[in-house]
């Protein structure tokens, strides 16, 4: 019997582990309300009564108990070392405990082996109750190097200072089975992590030593990436690529000599390998070959990603003429993502071309980016005069009857109407009314219909009224259960 606890309560709790919530309408589970009621409790032994069961549902249940009722608790907020004693007990014991269990995940019924469940659940209890049990966990002979420990390692090992941390990543690295890239992908991340956070690795020679294991597995290790490889396939080619990148990345920022390594990953580079180029770009500055081959990249790619992260890094590393390159990138290419944009503004390499080339050609990002520029300088509106007549152009369009001339029409056309609206653009009021009578899509239409509203003169939002008297889509549009329309219609009224 646990403490406290009437048997078809205990039953209950056997049947199923659910989390707070299941199904769309984020109502609580039945089970977990129970839960909840125990929880009020606030009596620590029942939760380890529950796990000193051994059911392994119950014990899903008594670990989640813990780590709500010591959540982010320190050993001195405790006040009890019995109880610490006994959390860290359990810990060592849930990270062994690989039983599986049934629990609910959103609307799913699954099962999960009983550490799978809680291992990320570790997180809410504080370093000085959890990394006792987790370090001695790591440390042990008897421990295996698996996903388990490579996943302790990457979270919470790596942001504990020390030379016991350092060992531990590298101890694992070390004996991580050949080929099992899902745990070195871990390992690495965390030896990553630990850089990140303390800015410093004792054991370079082991280091480097694992570095070209891993990369010598990488190699010898082929998937072709096609329609027909399997899901598990297609993790692996994506762990290798990772572990690859992280493994560049950190050899260059630790001065690793891997120069050989690195224009090889440059002659293979991938896309969602691109985000190193940010960041060792400016140690090949003067190599020739890695110059060439950087700009035959930039040259062939159509990759956004790819493109993007080597326009950064030349910015970053000021790369001879790359202002050139960029402008010249943009206006070829036409994709480039926000935040590249953002940095070649702010060094003084966007002009009135790739502005215009953003609003004829450019997707999501570049079309915010037209939004943030004019922000900045609504001067240039007035000052640019091929912008302004697209502007116009876009302003006018209907909506294209054929789906293949409807690409980026809803995104170019929005971006027209809110800038009308930012800008108090008042000379194209006659516009944007008449997008209002033949726009089909309620959005568009509610943007074209605000503007009015914000800059519209007494003709304009006289027709705008007339309008809402038989247009429901408008009428009923509503923020916080207010018409934002009506609203600013009954403003501009009063001035008139």
């Amino acid at each position: 019997m646990v403490l406290n606890l009437k048997e078809d309560i205990v039953k209950l709790l056997e049947s199923i582990y659910t989390s707070d919530v299941i199904g769309a309408n984020a109502a609580p589970s039945p089970t977990y309300e129970v839960f909840e009621e125990i929880l009020k409790q606030d009596n620590a032994y029942i939760f380890f009564d529950l796990w000193d069961s051994n059911h392994p549902t119950l014990r899903a249940w008594a670990f989640h108990g813990i780590t709500q009722l010591f959540k982010e608790k320190t050993v001195q907020d405790i006040a009890d070392q019995l109880i610490t004693s006994k959390i860290r007990i359990i810990i060592k014991e849930l990270l062994q405990d690989d039983r599986e269990i049934y629990t609910m995940l959103g609307c799913r019924l699954t099962h999960k082996k009983l550490n799978d469940v809680h291992i990320h659940s570790i997180y809410f209890l504080d370093n000085s109750v959890k990394i006792p049990p987790l370090f001695e966990y790591c440390n042990s002979e008897k421990t295996e190097t698996n996903y388990m420990i490579g996943h302790i390692l990457e979270n919470y090992i790596s942001k504990v200072e020390g030379i016991d941390s350092e060992y531990l990543l590298i101890k694992h690295a070390e004996q991580a089975k050949k080929y099992d890239f899902e745990t070195k992908h871990l390992l690495i991340e965390g030896i990553k992590r630990y850089y990140y956070n303390f800015k410093k690795i004792e054991n370079i020679i082991q280091l480097k030593s694992i570095f070209l294991e891993y990369l010598n597995e990488i190699y010898e290790h082929q998937i072709e990436k096609n329609t027909n490889i399997s899901i598990d396939q297609r993790y692996i080619f994506d762990y290798k690529a990772d572990i690859e990148a992280n493994i560049i990345f950190l050899a260059n920022t630790l001065d690793l000599d891997f120069i050989r390594e690195t224009i090889n990953f440059i002659i293979n580079l991938q896309s969602r390998q691109s985000w190193v180029l940010r960041d060792i770009m400016e140690k090949f500055t003067k190599n020739q070959e890695y110059i060439s081959l950087i700009l035959e990249k930039l040259s062939t790619t159509s990759d956004l990603s790819l493109g993007s992260n080597i326009l950064r890094g030349m910015i970053r590393t000021n790369f001879p003429n790359w202002k050139e390159y960029a402008r010249n990138y943009v206006l070829t290419n036409k994709r480039i993502d926000l935040p590249t944009l953002r940095e070649m503004l702010r060094n003084d390499a966007i002009n009135k071309e790739i502005i215009l080339t953003c609003l004829t050609h450019g997707i999501t990002d570049q079309l915010m980016f037209i939004s943030e520029f004019f922000d900045l300088y609504p001067e240039k509106f007035d000052e640019w005069e091929k912008f302004r007549l697209e502007f116009e152009k876009i302003l006018r369009m209907e909506e294209p009857a054929d789906l293949a001339s409807r690409f980026g029409f809803f995104d170019r056309k929005k971006l027209c109407l809110l800038m009308v609206k930012k800008l108090m653009r008042n000379e194209y009021a006659d516009y944007v009314l008449e997008n209002l009578k033949f726009l089909k899509n309620g959005h568009l239409r509610v943007i074209a219909a605000e503007s009015i509203a914000e800059i519209g003169r007494k003709e304009h939002l006289n027709q705008l009224e007339k309008l809402l008297e038989t247009d429901i889509d408008i009428e009923t549009f509503s923020k916080d259960g207010k018409n934002p329309i009506l609203k600013a219609i009954n403003n501009l009224n009063k001035k008139y």
